[in-house]
């Protein structure tokens, strides 16, 4: 899909990431334990990477981190 000029200027995509490259690959996510890191981390590991989560927020990337193993994810 094509990128297009956002609000003030910003580019924007309507096409979704991409993250097969990471599959099996360790990543960190700083900010993740919430909101649109968590979001982050999540469609990582659906891709299959081992994700860190690090993040102010200990209670929720504890959480985080429990939800995705519990489905199994990485």
């Amino acid at each position: 899909m094509p990128e297009s000029d956002g609000p003030n200027g910003c580019r924007t995509s309507e096409a979704p990431a991409d993250y097969s490259s990471l599959k099996g690959k360790g990543v960190l996510v700083t900010g993740g334990a919430t909101g649109v890191g968590a979001a982050i981390v999540e469609a990582l590991a659906d891709a299959g990477a081992y994700v860190t989560i690090a993040d102010a927020a200990a209670t929720e990337g504890q959480r985080l981190m429990l939800s995705l193993v519990n489905k199994n994810k990485r």
